[in-house]
């Protein structure tokens, strides 16, 4: 069977990764706030209103930072689905095979959800009917 993904967690091996990477996924959120209250779209990549004059170059300091945690969270199989929520996925094989996301947002206490590959967030369920 060919997957989306070539890296799978298992819920455990999710959790270890979610409880390591947790304090990166939290400044990523608090660059994502700074960099939105000084006027730089992050989605964008610019300023609302064009160049700022207060740095040296077309991207803040916090934006090189902000790239670093997300290439960092990407490297270790995680996928970052909101930016400025820390929602992020897991990719994950059911017990029968089928492809799925382990979901988690910054704020929840531990990995509780799953969603299929094509409803995002707004499909998530309750982690024990993953069936895996």
């Amino acid at each position: 069977m060919r997957y989306y993904h070539d890296k799978h967690f298992s819920v455990r091996e999710a959790r270890e990764v979610l409880a390591r990477l947790r304090p990166h996924i939290e400044r990523m959120v608090a660059l994502a706030r700074r960099l939105e209250a000084s006027g730089f779209n992050i989605h964008l990549r610019q300023y609302r209103f064009g160049w700022h004059p207060d740095t040296l170059g077309p991207y803040p300091p916090e934006f090189h930072e902000l790239v670093e945690i997300i290439q960092r969270l990407h490297r270790a199989g995680v996928l970052v689905k909101g930016v400025e929520e820390g929602l992020v996925d897991f990719p994950h094989l059911r017990a029968d095979g089928e492809e799925v996301y382990l979901c988690w947002k910054l704020g929840e206490p531990e990995l509780a959800y799953w969603h299929p590959l094509d409803t995002g967030f707004a499909g998530r369920q309750p982690l024990e009917e993953t069936g895996g």
